[in-house]
């Protein structure tokens, strides 16, 4: 969790505790006089994991060229702060963003969430805002927002972003979401809709690149289920099936170690295998 030195290295972690909160994510999350959000469980351990992956790989390549294996570690902090790791520089180099968010919260309306008429929501991706300007007052058939003096200028936009800001959630209000969603398109509008669990499982994108994928189980249960995100080109991934019950292959594993049966057996009736 918090890594192998130090006071802490034996310390309970979990993912909301050691990568979202002890790395600040959260903290930068929460709404102007709020509290901070929960985060989502699985999150830091699945970004954790990969990281454990790489450095795996980087151990038995360097095995393969050397003939020495090596210790590898990481942690769920290590990787909080990586994930954290552009706000936490730039509070290293004097701009501290959760401050001004504390105070003030997400203000451009360019990086912002909108409510739709059938409350959904469209988050906006606008790091760029000069060129997401245009494409949004065409998306929202307000192109009589370019000719107006208040906006003739991406200084004085930034001026009255929270007037802006409500102006673009009154157009949002107004539209449902597939109306926007075709619109923004067709003016290639940089966003996402912010999608619903439900959503996620029906999501053709994903199916088509086979980030959702069909399972060759019988449970009714388990008919999809979420692909590993990494692909090896002409490498094929092993079909996706019903996992092990607990303990379903602990004899032939110990037997393999060297242990008896009358190991096994002894150890299975203290109850120290689980099942078997």
């Amino acid at each position: 969790g918090y890594g192998t030195k130090g006071p802490e290295a034996n310390r309970r972690a979990y993912d909301v505790a050691a990568w979202w909160a002890r790395s600040g994510m959260i903290d930068m999350m929460k709404p102007v006089g709020g509290l901070p959000p929960n985060g989502v469980g699985g999150v830091g351990d699945h970004a954790s994991a990969m990281s454990l992956l790489s450095v795996i790989m980087m151990a038995l390549y360097q095995r393969e060229k050397t003939g020495e294996g090596a210790y590898v570690a990481t942690s769920l902090s290590a990787n909080g702060v990586w994930s954290n790791g552009m706000p936490i520089q730039g509070a290293i180099a004097g701009f501290d963003l959760s401050a001004v968010l504390a105070e003030k919260g997400y203000r451009s309306p360019f990086v912002v969430s909108y409510k739709t008429r059938d409350e959904r929501y469209i988050i906006l991706v606008g790091p760029n805002p000069q060129r997401e300007w245009p494409r949004l007052c065409q998306a929202l058939n307000r192109e009589d927002w370019l000719s107006d003096e208040r906006f003739s200028s991406m200084k004085d936009i930034m001026k009255l972003r929270d007037e802006v800001r409500q102006m673009m959630s009154n157009e949002f209000a107004k539209r449902p979401l597939n109306e926007l969603v075709a619109s923004m398109s067709e003016a290639d509008v940089t966003y996402s809709v912010v999608e619903k669990l439900s959503d996620v499982l029906q999501d053709a994108q994903l199916i088509e690149n086979e980030v959702l994928v069909r399972t060759h189980s019988d449970n009714p249960d388990y008919q999809w289920t979420v692909n590993s995100p990494i692909e090896i080109g002409g490498v094929k991934k092993s079909p996706i099936t019903d996992a092990p019950s607990i303990g379903e292959h602990s004899r032939e594993i110990l037997s393999e170690a060297g242990f008896t049966s009358e190991d096994i057996d002894k150890l299975s009736s203290l109850g120290i295998l689980g099942e078997l």
